[in-house]
């Protein structure tokens, strides 16, 4: 479980520019909370403020502590997870763009490159604070936070260093990651177990099997993982209704698609989609009581 302000920014001026910020906020982290394994549809920034987590892709992972960041790119398969003992709390930035990935190459983070150490976070909570005042008024307010993400890039460019810490390589066997390069690529499809193991060549059985043991998780579980999880995104961000994010994600039955999302989530998309809407509108006041009560004190 997490504790999350965030505020979603729907920019009407700005459709199809450059940059454009997406959403921005904090998160607090209870022990042991597990974010995915997910894809995003965005570039999205974690900077960790306080405590310990763990990052990782489906061959890598970092361990990851105060002022060390990372970037989730669009269509790759990520996961995250707060430590035992002193759970991570994080700013989060996310936003996309015609430019944004040559941007990132130049500032050095990339899919490549995908974690790096900052030698001045406070200098992004500052921002993040700043876009939690966004009230969404009207082209003034977008030129704000159309300036905020380009303060933003120009702060990683300035202040971020690569990291030394090695990660950890995961050896998958060939047949995990066949599947899971195809389950990444094809998740939104209405496609199904069998027509995996046909299109990558496997029996099921012993694909399963073998999937299990690399990453936890059945081929079928992995596959509704990713489309919970993307689902939440849309729920979050868009206005789309429970019947169209089932089938935009790949589920044929949108009845099936609400059991998935509740045995994952406790809830169903539409109380989800509810309590997002209702915690959307978010106030200059709102913002400096989340900020008190979450008590994201960075001391460096």
């Amino acid at each position: 479980m997490m504790q999350e302000i965030v505020n979603i920014f729907n920019q009407s001026h700005f459709q199809n520019y450059d940059l454009q910020l997406t959403h921005a906020g904090f998160s607090v982290n209870l022990a042991d909370h597990t974010y995915g394994p997910t894809i995003r549809n965005e570039y999205l920034i974690h900077i960790v403020l306080k405590g310990h987590g763990t990052f990782q892709t489906t061959t890598q992972q970092w361990q990851l502590g105060p002022s060390d960041g990372f970037l989730t790119p669009p269509n790759m398969p990520i996961a995250y997870h707060a430590a035992h003992q002193q759970p991570w709390q994080y700013l989060f930035f996310g936003f996309d763009g015609k430019l944004a990935a040559k941007y990132l190459h130049q500032i050095g983070i990339d899919k490549d490159r995908l974690v790096f150490h900052l030698q001045r976070p406070t200098y992004f909570k500052k921002l993040i604070q700043k876009c939690l005042s966004f009230q969404h008024k009207g082209l003034a307010d977008e030129f704000m936070m159309q300036s905020i993400i380009y303060e933003l890039l120009s702060g990683l460019a300035r202040y971020h260093q690569p990291l030394i810490k090695a990660p950890t390589t995961t050896i998958l066997h060939d047949s995990t990651k066949q599947a899971l390069a195809y389950l990444g690529q094809h998740f939104k499809e209405p496609i199904n177990i069998n027509q995996l193991c046909q299109a990558i060549g496997f029996e099921r059985v012993y694909l399963s099997k073998l999937f299990k043991t690399d990453t936890g998780l059945t081929p079928y579980n992995y596959l509704n993982h990713l489309r919970v999880e993307y689902a939440v995104d849309l729920l979050s961000m868009t206005k789309m209704s429970v019947e169209e994010i089932a089938h935009e994600i790949g589920f044929k039955n949108v009845d099936v698609f609400i059991r998935s999302f509740k045995k994952i989530f406790h809830i169903t998309p539409k109380q989800f989609q509810k309590r997002e809407t209702r915690s959307q509108s978010v106030t200059n006041a709102q913002s400096q009581t989340a900020s008190e009560q979450f008590n994201f004190q960075l001391r460096v």
